[in-house]
């Protein structure tokens, strides 16, 4: 081996080669007229190409890196044509096929480039060395760009760089550099959807996409903002000009016929992908292909090794394998954890590959894994929450996940989308069981409505399509309860009501208690308490019967309020007491907030004004403690309530105006018209009837738009106090013959305090400021 720094001894009979012509006789492939996009990726390749930032001695690397199709290739020959005068010798341009079965050898390629550089003494049979040093013999001292399209790896490229300063190399690959020192790499994305739009326009013309500006938007999601999906598409609506965008974007929203879509002549979005197939090993195409067909919008790790039946250690190496394959994009949380997506066009060829490579039981049984896991982890975290569900999910635990808490935010949207799937898949049982489940893990507490919505949807198909009847009880349970909390209390009682048909029809004595008294439950929060309150003790003697003791102290604790609400008040608290011995008991601290509340408001409604106080701040404290946002509203409300009683105006104020903010942001529509309505009541304590009118108004406002009349009658009372404020006699009893006419449908304790509230309206004491 000749020492460092040595010229290498010619090969025999070999002559030093003559330099080339003034200019290779390869010029840059044609560019393209339409080039959009990627501008300040082409700014990088430039600046970095012409050496500027680089040592004299330094050759110049350019990686342009990323995914199939992203526009790589055009990308280089956009930079390559912009650089014709910074290397005015010459371009070299070669296919390296790396993402090809068999890719170019670096001697096939150092062949082909001592061909198009007409070297003299340049014989194939030759080592590799020696072509080495012909090819940066000849290009010594000239300024020559070199483009090395689609390179497998840096193995590939290292043998074809020349050695002297005055030239530049480009590359482009959807691997990253491993093992180049001094490249500049260019990490190319997709394109925004306004350069996705520019680029379309640019193919079919401005005044097409300028027609269908929604279809235009659609179209570029449905291609991944990929140029190359953007150009097929182009392609067809050119080749289609009696085709409205529209069209296109509903052949491509059938996704088994997508990729058959995005294909057109030599172009196709599909051969790319497979071209990426090919770089990785039999485990990784296989995991590729179970990730496809499982279908999340993202995933972890800790459900990929359960997906894979593998070790979390080598499941890491797959996905790693993967990501370099440009199958798999990594997606940092910024909390130091990490997640993982396929990109559409990509998951759609994983499903498409899996159906038609894996046995079906294969599938299902990966599938079922991961379900079976994701179910185990959600149970490890589920809440008390005051609501009483028949549970189908009481999997055994996951064992103890140090990171569960942190693991639920980011696997929330994947958990929605792996119900819809199990669904889609006839896996009834564990689609009705997680979504069940995730009722106590998120939606419940936090009024998460789309997901609940979502999941019980898909899970209440599958029940069905399976004729599982006590799944689709309980989901019909789930979509009750979700009505009842989105104040749809129509819909609330119809699915309550067919969850009592189907339970009765399974003999499920629990079902059947859980679905009167989420019957009861409706209809007490419209004030029909004389209807609520058989349906009640109806569930709580056979919850009784069964020894439930949480069913029975939600039981306890509705029959306790509706009997609040008929002015009984010693029953009132002897239920509500009951309830919260039991809460207690389970350690339940929503439920004991909720009755330390409800025994709270007895004393509020009786004057007692101290005893309601601290037992309204006991009942805030709790549910202060256990963060729950939405309950926090209406422990506060109620607490604000007693302080304009003690005529605590100041202090009242801010927490209701907060009360009204955030039931807003939770989409709770009664608990928004308790707050705007108890605003009305403390601008009438402190006499300013028009600040309290526009409160009243608003929340009349709220109570219309969910027709719910009782508590229309309960804020036209106040109305009525306003106009009477402002001597305004007439409105004044126009608004208490209304509410008195709401109050007699309903036989509340409303009806007999409207007399003592009309009295105490037209003749106000002085007000204490």
């Amino acid at each position: 081996m000749a020492a460092r720094g040595a010229r290498r001894p010619a090969p025999p009979g070999h002559r030093a080669p003559r330099r080339p012509a003034a200019r290779p006789p390869l010029p840059a492939p044609p560019d393209i007229t339409d080039f959009t996009g990627a501008s300040a990726g082409l700014a990088r390749v430039l600046a970095a190409a012409e050496g500027a930032q680089r040592p004299g001695t330094a050759l110049p690397i350019v990686f342009i890196s990323g995914r199939s199709g992203v526009g790589k290739s055009t990308l280089a020959v956009r930079a390559a044509h912009l650089l014709q005068e910074r290397y005015p010798d010459g371009q070299l341009h070669i296919a390296l096929r790396g993402a090809q079965a068999r890719p170019v050898t670096p001697a096939e390629a150092l062949d082909r480039l001592l061909r198009l550089l007409r070297v003299e003494g340049h014989d194939e049979s030759l080592p590799l060395d020696d072509k080495i040093e012909l090819y940066r013999l000849a290009l010594a001292s000239r300024r020559v760009l070199v483009v090395l399209d689609d390179a497998a790896d840096t193995a590939q490229i290292r043998p074809l760089l020349p050695g002297s300063a005055t030239c530049a190399v480009l590359v482009t690959s959807r691997r990253r550099p491993d093992g180049l020192p001094g490249a500049t790499v260019v990490e190319l994305a997709e394109m925004t959807e306004p350069e996705s739009l520019d680029l379309l326009r640019a193919i079919v013309g401005p005044e097409r996409v300028a027609a269908e500006p929604d279809a235009a938007r659609t179209l570029v999601a449905q291609c991944d903002r990929l140029p190359l999906a953007i150009r097929v598409v182009g392609a067809r609506l050119q080749r289609k000009p009696h085709w409205s965008l529209a069209r296109l974007v509903h052949r491509l929203d059938d996704e088994r016929r997508r990729l058959d879509e995005l294909s057109i002549g030599d172009l196709g979005v599909r051969a790319g992908i497979s071209a990426s197939c090919a770089e990785v090993g039999a485990p990784a195409l296989r995991a590729f292909c179970l990730l496809g067909y499982f279908d999340p919008p993202d995933f972890d790790l800790l459900i990929a090794a359960s997906l894979l039946d593998l070790g979390p250690e080598a499941t890491e190496e797959i996905v790693e394998e993967l990501i370099d394959a440009r199958l798999v994009e990594p997606l940092p949380t910024g909390d130091g954890r990490t997640r993982y997506r396929m990109h559409d066009l990509v998951r759609l060829y994983a499903k498409e590959r899996a159906a038609a490579t894996m046995p079906e039981p294969d599938l299902h049984a990966a599938v079922t894994r991961a379900l079976e896991k994701m179910l185990a982890l959600c149970e490890g975290l589920t809440q008390q929450l005051p609501i009483a569900l028949p549970r189908l999910g009481h999997t055994a635990p996951a064992p103890p996940c140090d990171d569960a808490a942190h693991w639920f935010p980011t696997a929330e949207s994947a958990l929605i989308v792996a119900v819809e799937r199990a669904a889609e898949l006839g896996l009834d049982t564990l689609a009705c069981a997680l979504a069940d489940t995730l009722i106590f893990t998120s939606f419940g507490g936090s009024n998460r409505f789309a997901g609940w919505s979502r999941t019980h949807t898909a899970a209440l198909a599958a029940a069905r399509a399976k004729g599982n009847r006590r799944a689709e009880a309980v989901v019909e349970c789930g979509l009750g309860q979700l009505a009842y909390n989105g104040d749809d209390f129509d819909e609330a009682e119809r699915h309550f009501r067919a969850a009592l048909r189907l339970f009765r029809a399974e003999a499920d004595e629990r079902g059947i208690a859980v679905a009167l008294n989420g019957l009861g439950t409706v209809h007490r929060e419209v004030g029909e308490h004389h209807t609520a309150l058989p349906l009640m003790q109806q569930a709580l003697a056979a919850l009784t019967a069964l020894g439930d003791e949480e069913g029975l102290a939600h039981a306890l604790y509705g029959i306790g309020f509706s009997n609040r609400e008929l002015g009984h008040d010693s029953q009132a608290v002897t239920s509500l007491r009951d309830a919260l011995t039991r809460y207690r008991a389970l350690g339940h601290r929503r439920g004991e907030a909720l009755a330390l509340r409800g025994i709270g408001l007895v004393h509020r409604a009786r004057g007692e004004l101290d005893d309601a106080e601290h037992l309204c701040s006991q009942a805030h404290r709790i549910i202060l403690d256990t963060g729950d946002e939405v309950l926090t509203n209406y422990t506060s409300q109620a607490l604000a309530k007693v302080w304009i009683r003690q005529n605590r105006l100041a202090e009242a104020e801010p927490p209701l105006r907060a009360v009204v903010a955030s039931t807003a942001r939770f989409h709770d529509r009664v608990g928004t018209g308790l707050g705007l309505r108890t605003l009305g009541e403390l601008n009438l304590a402190a006499r300013r009837p028009h600040e309290a009118l526009s409160w009243l108004g608003r929340a009349l406002e709220t109570w219309d738009e969910l027709r719910h009349l009782l508590w229309r009658g309960r804020t036209l009372r106040d109305v009525g106090a306003a106009h009477a404020l402002l001597g305004d006699h007439t409105r004044a009893e126009r608004a208490w013959r209304e509410a008195a006419d709401l109050f007699a449908r309903f036989p509340t304790r409303d009806a007999a305090e409207l007399p003592t509230w009309r009295t105490h309206w037209l003749n106000p004491p002085p007000h204490k400021p």
